[in-house]
């Protein structure tokens, strides 16, 4: 689950209210962030390696995720399927994936933000749990 998820990230230059934006999409993934639960400061920037940029999420609007995700393993790019059910509460700019809740951070017509559930870790090992963002594109 936590590689089906590891891929999801996003922004826009666009100022459309995130309520009219549909999450509907293929979404490539393309950086993971670590940010300071302490203090909010960036404490890694990660582009995702050429595998790993290979993953995509689809979000279908019969309510199924598709994903496609690719991990380097015994010297080869590796690539794996799995489909689960989902949900997305728009107002509460939450989205449900097999019993885990991703915060959305924000969602334009070509980027996609969230915080990674699974990614509960201290980083810098500072005693604060830090937020891993994912980043996708589409």
């Amino acid at each position: 689950m936590l590689a089906v998820i590891a891929g999801f990230s996003i922004t826009s230059c666009k100022n459309d209210d995130q309520e009219d934006i549909s999450i509907v999409g293929t979404w490539r993934h393309t950086q993971m962030k670590v940010i300071s639960g302490k203090d909010g400061s960036v404490l890694s920037n990660n582009d995702l390696d050429a595998c790993d940029q290979k993953t995509t999420t689809e979000l279908t609007e019969n309510d199924t995720l598709k994903s496609n995700y690719y991990e380097f393993y015994n010297s080869s790019c590796n690539h794996y399927y799995e489909e689960y059910g989902y949900s997305y509460d728009k107002n509460a700019q939450k989205l449900f994936i097999d019993g885990e809740t991703f915060s959305i951070k924000s969602l334009t017509e070509h980027e996609l933000v969230m915080n990674d559930p699974e990614a509960d870790d201290d980083y810098n090992d500072d005693g604060f749990e830090d937020i891993y963002e994912m980043h996708l594109t589409r």
